[in-house]
This record gives structure tokens, C-alpha cells and sequence, in this order.
């Protein structure tokens, strides 16, 4: 008995849509997975300042806090007091 050729193709499409949502469920799992590893690792390295860093931070803080230090408004201030 043969089978109707639609019937024959409507099989394949759906034999083919499924392996490819399988495939893409894969694929989007190992890509999480990859994306989850490699973030954890280049969150580590970045939550962790250096001394220069740590020092920097500590310097900008205090100058921030410090009512006498001059603040300008614009670039040519800045130039003229440090007479560039």
C-alpha cells in the first residue's frame, strides 16, 4: 500500500522540526552553561581591585570629602591655575 507523499512529507517536517528544538534546547543549555562559567570567572577577577586601585579609590574619597579642595566648572579654569 503506498503512502500519501504529503502525509511522507508532513512526517519529515515534523521529524525534522523536532530534532532541530531538540538541538536548539542543547545548544541554548551549553551556551548557558558556558556564558554562566566564564561570568562567574570574570566576575571574580574584576570584584577584586588591585592596591594601585585601592589606593586611588581611598585618595578620590578623601578629596571629595575635603571643603577646601578648589573645584572648576570648566577646563579653562583648570588650565589657568595650573598655568598650561
Amino acid at each position: 500500500m503506498l503512502q500519501d507523499p504529503d502525509a511522507i512529507f508532513i512526517g519529515e517536517l515534523r521529524d525534522d522540526f523536532m530534532f532541530r528544538r531538540k538541538w536548539n534546547f542543547k545548544a541554548k543549555k551549553e551556551v548557558k552553561q558556558s556564558a554562566e562559567k566564564n561570568l562567574s570567572s570574570f566576575d571574580k577577577k574584576i570584584n577584586i581591585p588591585n592596591e594601585n586601585t585601592i589606593q586611588a579609590i581611598e585618595e578620590a574619597r578623601r578629596i571629595a570629602r575635603d571643603k577646601s579642595t578648589k573645584i572648576y566648572d570648566n577646563i579653562k579654569e583648570l588650565t589657568l591655575d595650573l598655568e598650561v
